[in-house]
């Protein structure tokens, strides 16, 4: 299963990444989990990019990071299911070494939507830090 960052409200947050939402990362979650769940929040209408980072984990497994956005609906408290963005997929090089992604998104964005990061793998521990770049 993918997961996504732990609540807010967890002293691990938003670093640690398991809140399990689906093998694909689009199950759909109450409006309150969205929202305590560390993601950024698009404040106008843009284009996603790029998004690039660092990854490490345990062992050579292929492991997995994703980026995915939820919209949300003003006056709405229906469970709303994430959009894959991105997702990148890579052979760990091992504990406490580091290996580097880069890659195009070119997706649209909603101002208000939220965007967020997940991860999955072969039950190893995967660490992640990432950035995306958007144009308005």
């Amino acid at each position: 299963n993918f997961e996504m960052p732990q609540g807010l409200t967890d002293g691990q947050a938003p670093f640690e990444h398991n809140n399990a939402v689906g093998s694909d990362g689009l199950t759909a979650q109450a409006v309150t989990v969205w929202m305590r769940c560390g993601g950024h929040v698009m404040p106008n209408a843009c284009t996603l990019k790029r998004w690039t980072g660092w990854t490490a984990s345990q062992g050579s497994a292929t492991q997995y990071v994703a980026l995915f956005r939820v919209r949300l609906s003003d006056g709405s408290d229906t469970d709303p299911s994430a959009v894959l963005l991105k997702e990148v997929s890579y052979s760990a090089s091992g504990n406490q070494t580091a290996d580097a992604f880069n890659v195009t998104v070119d997706q649209s964005m909603n101002a208000g939507d939220i965007v967020f990061s997940a991860m999955k793998g072969a039950g190893t521990a995967i660490y992640l830090n990432s950035t995306f770049e958007v144009e308005f």
